[in-house]
């Protein structure tokens, strides 16, 4: 969470922000992109690993 509150930029930075000024379909926008990084990253990674 704390990437949220100390970003100056990108999306942690805007999805904290319009928390902020209350502008929820942003706030959805940008947790939908964390989320579908860290699938990508997630499934990335475990078709790097062998085994």
């Amino acid at each position: 969470m704390i990437e949220f509150v100390r970003a100056k930029q990108g999306v942690s930075y805007i999805t904290f922000y319009h928390w902020e000024v209350r502008n929820p379909e942003t706030i959805y926008a940008g947790l939908v992109v964390v989320m579908a990084l860290g699938v990508l990253l997630t499934y990335g990674r475990q078709w790097l690993q062998p085994g």
